[in-house]
């Protein structure tokens, strides 16, 4: 069943505050629904004010000075002080281990360990010491806005800082620590598990998900030896002899509608994926949007590939249906290279978070699209890239071996490209596709 009900629109449940806490805040708006994508980022992500406009222009983003914790660059008021990614990630877990479970830190040294830049993980209970000393509360998520004096006093001890040292130096980035890597990570993943409750398959899920599969497979059989392998209605013959009867001769516009409906779902969930990307928002409205039309089709495939079962030719999921199914919307050969290449994707073994940070990466090509800043967004992807090198650490993989792996498979889906298009100007013909407005302006605007 669809989470989302008519009228809601794609950006409509971001989070304020916390990208973990997306169910406690979420945006009251509500987007009209002929806007296409550029209008959804313009209006939800930046609002620019022209010369003429009366609506006040939104203030700048404050200068902050250092995390109050560790001392590394802030990046916001989170919990009741200004904290970086990295500390607000932990004071987070630390709510869950000693506040909830009752469980305790403990110090590596005499209970006075020093919690400096790049030195902040060394000791968990001083470093949650610290946290707590410097005002941090889980009340204070709620009541942690900014006060025109307390903006004002945190300029002014940035600027201090500033005239000290011009030129502070900034710290290497290819290997991250374990806060600064799951500050990025767990946000994206609690998203993409809000819009896909099998985004972790654990074995009992997974021996479900084939069950599933095994059952579409067999009232296939059903209905090939009940009926034969009947021919495809040409798209003409079949939508005169429903105008003329009524009736979907063979369920081809139920099929199509799911299938739209799946698309939107997956849009909204890539909107909002994306936009947690470090450094994405920051982009251009232009930018933003024309990563996301390039890269929707790739996006898609590495999160759906796994409830593709290319042994049995069978999908599952939102959509229930054999590969054949798909003959009546598309060309043979257009579904036998996706089921080919999913059968690939299985073969790499991926866990949930190496496909949330991968679905990242996969958007953030520069080379892809026109684009005002593509050295922002390599940027971008290295930080992504470097997420991945962590976790192939964390699983006690050769890290550099596994990115290879990974950037192979990415560059051979773009040879996919061409079969998203031809895919695209079909979906884009049908009649339940003027309910969709979005997805029309994605599948149209699509580069030639």
């Amino acid at each position: 069943m669809d989470i989302f009900t008519e009228g809601t629109d794609i950006l409509e449940l971001t989070s304020e505050e916390d990208a973990l806490f997306l169910k406690e805040e979420m945006l009251g708006t509500t987007i009209e629904h002929q806007m296409d994508v550029s209008d959804i980022l313009n209006e939800t992500i930046i609002k620019p004010t022209s010369p003429d406009s009366t609506t006040p222009a939104a203030p700048p983003s404050p200068l902050l000075p250092p995390c109050r914790v560790c001392g590394e660059k802030a990046s916001g008021f989170h919990y009741g002080a200004n904290t970086c990614e990295a500390c607000k990630g932990f004071f987070r877990r630390s709510i869950v281990k000693v506040q909830n479970n009752k469980e305790q830190y403990k110090c590596i040294g005499d209970g006075k360990c020093n919690i400096k830049p790049g030195k902040r993980s060394a000791c968990p209970l001083c470093r949650y010491k610290k946290c707590l000393e410097v005002g941090m509360s889980h009340e204070a998520i709620k009541t942690g806005r900014y006060t025109y004096e307390k903006r004002t006093r945190d300029t002014q001890e940035v600027k201090k800082l500033q005239q000290k040292n011009k030129c502070l130096g900034q710290r290497s980035e290819v290997d991250l620590d374990d806060d600064e890597a799951l500050a990025i990570i767990e946000p994206m993943m609690e998203v993409q598990k809000r819009y896909c409750p099998l985004t972790n398959l654990d074995p009992e899920m997974k021996l479900e998900l084939q069950k599933r599969q095994e059952i579409i497979f067999e009232q296939y059989k059903s209905r090939v030896e009940l009926f034969g392998t009947m021919s495809t209605l040409p798209p003409d013959v079949h939508q005169e002899f429903k105008e003329l009867t009524g009736i979907d001769l063979d369920n081809r516009e139920e099929l199509m509608s799911n299938i739209a409906c799946q698309m939107e779902h997956g849009l909204r969930n890539m909107v909002e994926l994306v936009r947690l990307i470090p450094g994405f928002s920051e982009l251009s409205v232009e930018d933003q949007t024309n990563l996301i039309k390039s890269s929707h089709f790739e996006f898609w495939i590495l999160m759906e590939f796994r409830m593709i079962n290319p042994e049995l030719s069978v999908v599952s999921g939102c959509i229930n249906a054999h590969k054949d199914d798909f003959a009546k919307l598309f060309a043979a050969d257009h579904t036998d290279e996706v089921f080919n290449f999913a059968r690939t994707l299985h073969a790499l073994n991926m866990n949930s978070e190496e496909i949330v940070l991968l679905r990242g990466v996969v958007v953030t090509f520069r080379d892809r699209c026109k684009l005002q800043e593509p050295e922002k967004v390599e940027k971008i992807q290295w930080k992504l890239l470097n997420c991945i090198r962590w976790l192939a650490k964390k699983n006690k993989l050769n890290p550099d071996k596994r990115i290879r792996l990974l950037l192979e498979r990415l560059t051979a889906l773009r040879s996919l490209t061409e079969c998203s298009k031809k895919m695209n100007k079909i979906k884009s013909e049908w009649p339940v596709m003027s309910k969709h407005p979005l997805l029309l302006d994605l599948m149209k605007s699509m580069p030639a």
